[in-house]
């Protein structure tokens, strides 16, 4: 497919430039969770001349029979027009498949922001007020753009499905297939039925649904948001900030802040425990979240989300691994606990009295391992440019040629503009002068035509007289 967007690209250069690109270049970006997608989009970033920065992004579908996903997140961006979403370029065909382009936004993802950060304070704990600096101003930063995004958007009346409302639905599959221990079945329909009540109180606004540091791009201090492809017009868009909490209490975990290693344990701590990162939810929850007591819905939107991501999983991917089933039921039930009012705290979880420090010490290993990947793929991105580079010196020639060329004909043209005025100038001199002959001649030939009138006349006369004399001398002449 890239030849064939890079063909078009280069045919319908008007309708995505302000310019006729010289040379156009493509990556396919890789499936970042490594896995099989069956309904999953392609994503390719498109570089013109020899700019380090994409211009655009294309889309299309892995599966040409099933190219919804991509038909419906343009449609959605073309219906928008705010400031903090790229601008959309349009559906296109190309070789049998839908293809969308849309604006490239530039900056780093909140994800690659807060990893840098970790990277440089020297504590990479909660304690290090640095890092206490950064984590508050990302919320701060969300906040302000959840509510201009919100403001911007505006309400809708039409619903459109979204993967949220299929998790409900199938609300008890999923408690079959993840086997919550029973004294947690109740409680969660229970949830449900709470947060199902709660939206007859909430307004349809646009929900992202995937709001998660990945898909939120810091430009000049402000957010800017990508990927809509599980967006829907919804009154599920409380858990877009709940989304963005969890994943970042996530990222948190991965970089081996969080003081334990388990995975739940950290989850407590970071909703439940430490009282600094308390008040950060609160304050995160009281603005962006449209209710009258958003801490007492916390655990009804945790669990609305995870149940959401099972269902995502189920519909994203052709597997679902045991792990996955596994730590989501652990997370849920500890939801269920919480809302329950169960004493419930990290320690429970982190049985390993080893795994705090083992874990940071992977955690940094891991982080070392991550800088050292980014500094392959940026090694190998700078290897790109020089190819590119070197494939734009080879054709500098051939280009120089051309521009030779054209300067060459273009003298051509000019010697021959200059013969064919000099011709057109003769030939109206020409044509100047036959219209005075042809004037002249008509003048000649008004005198001729005057004086044969003339002549005939004298003509007439002369034989007229001619004829008398003959009669007059005539008839003397027969006189006996």
């Amino acid at each position: 497919m890239l030849p064939q967007i890079e063909r078009y690209l280069l045919e319908s250069w008007n309708l995505f430039f302000d310019r006729r690109p010289h040379q156009l270049s493509s990556m396919l970006l890789s499936n970042p969770q490594n896995k099989k997608n069956v309904t999953s989009k392609c994503t390719v970033l498109i570089f013109i001349d020899q700019e380090q920065e994409p211009r655009l992004v294309a889309k299309f579908s892995r599966n040409r029979n099933n190219q919804k996903k991509v038909i419906n997140e343009q449609h959605l961006l073309e219906r928008l027009t705010l400031t903090m979403t790229p601008r959309s370029f349009g559906l296109h065909d190309i070789n049998g498949r839908k293809v969308s382009f849309e604006q490239f936004m530039k900056g780093k993802s909140v994800k690659q922001k807060l990893k840098y950060n970790i990277h440089q304070v020297f504590q990479n704990t909660l304690d290090d007020p640095d890092l206490r600096l950064t984590i508050s101003q990302d919320f701060e930063l969300f906040s302000a753009f959840y509510s201009a995004f919100l403001n911007q958007a505006g309400t809708f009346k039409q619903v459109s499905e979204s993967y949220i409302d299929r998790s409900l639905e199938r609300l008890e599959h999923h408690i079959h297939e993840l086997d919550l221990e029973s004294d947690f079945i109740d409680i969660a329909n229970v949830m449900k039925l709470e947060y199902m009540e709660s939206l007859r109180h909430t307004s349809i606004n646009l929900s992202h649904l995937d709001m998660t540091p990945s898909n939120l791009i810091v430009q000049d201090g402000e957010m800017v948001c990508i990927d809509f492809e599980f967006s829907a017009f919804s009154q599920h868009a409380n858990i877009d900030p709940i989304r963005f909490l969890f994943y970042y209490f996530h990222e948190l975990h991965d970089n081996g802040v969080l003081p334990y290693g388990s995975y739940e344990a950290n989850f407590i701590y970071f909703f439940k425990e430490d009282e600094w990162l308390q008040s950060v939810v609160t304050e995160h929850l009281s603005h962006t979240l449209s209710s009258v007591n958003p801490n007492k819905e916390l655990w009804n939107l945790l669990f609305v989300l995870l149940i959401g991501n099972v269902q995502l999983q189920k519909e994203e991917l052709n597997y679902i691994h045991e792990d996955f089933i596994l730590n989501s039921k652990k997370l849920i039930e500890i939801v269920c606990g919480l809302k329950l009012g169960l004493d419930i705290h990290s320690q429970q979880y982190n049985k390993d009295s080893f795994n705090t420090r083992a874990h940071q010490v992977k955690s940094k290993y891991e982080l070392i391992e991550d800088l050292h990947q980014s500094a392959l793929k940026e090694k190998q991105y700078l290897k790109d440019i020089e190819h590119r580079d070197t494939l734009l010196l080879k054709n500098h020639g051939y280009i120089k040629l051309c521009q030779d060329t054209i300067e060459s004909k273009d003298e051509q043209l000019g010697r021959n503009v200059k013969y064919i005025e000099q011709c057109h100038s003769t030939i109206e001199l020409r044509d100047r002068q036959l219209a005075e002959k042809e004037l002249l001649i008509a003048e000649l030939q008004l005198r001729i035509s005057k004086l044969e009138t003339g002549l005939v006349s004298k003509f007439g006369r002369f034989r007229r007289k001619l004829s008398a004399i003959k009669k007059k001398y005539g008839s003397k002449e027969r006189r006996p």
